[in-house]
């Protein structure tokens, strides 16, 4: 599933799909398994738990949000392929 269009539906005061992207170092039409492994790979060093910056951190996680809630609102599945679901009992 891929990212195809930059505009977003709302005149939220967030960030925007094209502001989360170059957050997350992607080019248009990034699908959401690249989203998941840039987010963990940039996360590696913002994490506030291992002396990174909570800016940093909170900016990248919203990246993540932005992009997963516009994938979902396009009527993407939100999971990347081949990761198993959580399952509640």
């Amino acid at each position: 599933r891929q990212i195809s269009a930059l505009t977003d539906d709302d005149d939220s005061v967030g960030m925007s799909v094209k502001e989360a992207l170059d957050v997350l170092g992607l080019p248009e039409g990034a699908d959401l398994a690249s989203v998941h492994t840039a987010h963990r790979r940039l996360m590696r060093g913002a994490d506030p738990d291992a002396g990174g910056s909570p800016y940093l951190a909170a900016k990248i996680d919203e990246a993540r949000d932005v992009i997963v809630g516009f994938l979902r609102r396009q009527g993407k599945p939100a999971e990347a392929p081949g990761r198993p679901r959580l399952l509640k009992g």
